[in-house]
């Protein structure tokens, strides 16, 4: 009886080790702060009090900056809070002039999912080669992948959004 009490507290803790703990998004300068941290950013903007930009921070990556990380402020509140954040990348599907970004894009979907929704980080990844409109949720945040296809350009391309947006 003994050995099965114990298998049956032991198995409690590893389910409740099993779940990582999820975060919403807090204020643009941790928000930034992370963003240089865990992301490939190879070049930043920030919005200064002058500047009419909807975003507060701006990171771009991949192939001549084809990925970007935006960090949006609570527009609502003057205390630095954010309401939202977006990863936009353009996937060409074909051996165009233009290079493939999807094991960039993996990795920074992955850092993201491993900091915001670590219990939903294999949604996240498929991100990376989906092409249709996906939502869920996680305790902390609404996260929605949507795609466009551009057919009308020389090098036709699907643009991917994933927003990141606090369940208020």
């Amino acid at each position: 009886m003994y050995k099965f009490i114990l298998n049956i507290v032991t198995a409690f803790v590893l389910v409740a080790c099993s779940t990582m703990t999820e975060r919403g998004l807090t204020t643009v300068h941790k928000e930034e702060l992370l963003a240089l941290k865990s992301l490939p950013c190879e070049s930043v903007a920030q919005k200064n009090v002058w500047e009419q930009k909807d975003f507060a921070f701006l990171c771009n990556m991949g192939a001549w900056g084809t990925i970007s990380y935006i960090i949006y402020p609570n527009k609502d509140k003057i205390d630095g809070s954010v309401s939202k954040a977006k990863l936009m990348w353009k996937e060409y599907r074909h051996d165009g002039f233009f290079p493939s970004n999807r094991e960039s894009v993996e990795i920074v979907l992955g850092r993201l999912a491993d900091h915001f929704a670590p219990n939903h980080r294999v949604r996240m990844l498929s991100f990376a080669s989906e092409i249709s409109n996906y939502t869920f949720y996680t305790d902390y945040l609404k996260i929605k992948h949507e795609t466009e296809y551009y057919k009308n350009t020389p090098e036709p391309y699907f643009l991917h959004e994933v927003w990141l947006e606090n369940l208020q």
